[in-house]
């Protein structure tokens, strides 16, 4: 399979997998930053996984500490404490990296994986895992007031016993910016999946002390949309909910925040 996704991007060969035909839903964090001249070929292979696996696959990306200095020419600062958090918390030394589902592999030595072309592999590996939760977000947005309502429900698929937590991520996409790429700036970059601010803990808020087949657990937010010129476009914004467990990301999902 072979992709271009936009002319900022590079044009990365994906190679045909067949669909994996369950519910599961992967999460990927995607380790990037402004300053990271090998970070747009990893944004390209996220984009292509998500449109590949349609509907399958969840990108967030993580502006942290590494590289994500804004360039001169930036008009934005893509890092927050939730990122920088998250990012410590992985203790990434090089870019692009992801974390898929938040599961070290066995023939990896940390939850991150620096070969962006093996990220595939994982995230195929993960698909073929039976979900033990189903997960589900709505948000219902008020323009008035520029606050959505947001609600999160969990159903026990299998019976759980551990503790497990729930994050909520607010993520932004077609953010015009500079971007580093090699041996040159991108004026005009579309920054996708954008890690804005996240409405729980950066670990996550304490959901369910466990769940049984059939019982859904729900929890639900408000979250009012900050004004601030070139960001937080409500056409752009999604909702994006994990649940995860001492082994990883149970489930994850993700809603537009005006639907």
């Amino acid at each position: 399979m072979c992709a271009c996704l936009s002319c900022e991007e590079q044009m990365v060969m994906i190679p045909e997998f067949p669909v994996p035909t369950g519910d599961r839903v992967v999460l990927i964090e995607e380790l990037t930053g402004v300053d990271c001249p090998n970070c747009p070929k990893g944004s390209t292979i996220l984009n292509n996984l998500i449109a590949q696996f349609e509907g399958q696959v969840i990108g967030i990306g993580i502006h942290g500490d590494l590289l994500t200095t804004p360039l001169s020419g930036s008009k934005y600062d893509f890092r927050n404490e939730f990122s920088q958090q998250i990012e410590q918390s992985f203790g990434i030394f090089a870019k692009p990296c992801a974390v898929i589902n938040r599961v070290q592999f066995p023939d990896q030595g940390e939850l991150e994986i620096y070969g962006e072309d093996t990220w595939l592999t994982y995230v195929v590996q993960e698909l073929e895992k039976a979900p033990k939760i189903e997960l589900s977000v709505s948000s219902a947005y008020n323009s008035s007031n520029r606050t959505a309502a947001i609600e999160v429900n969990a159903t026990g698929l299998e019976n759980v016993s551990d503790q497990l937590k729930l994050s909520v991520v607010i993520t932004e996409g077609n953010i015009i910016d500079v971007q580093k790429d090699q041996s040159e700036i991108i004026q005009e970059y579309n920054h996708k999946h954008v890690l804005r601010t996240m409405l729980t803990n950066w670990d996550g808020d304490n959901f369910s002390s466990g769940i049984d087949v059939g019982q859904t657990v729900t929890s639900s937010f408000n979250f009012e949309v900050p004004e601030e010129e070139g960001l937080w476009k409500i056409e752009d914004l999604e909702v994006v909910v994990y649940v995860t467990g001492p082994d990883g990301v149970l489930q994850a999902a993700e809603t537009h925040l005006s639907e």
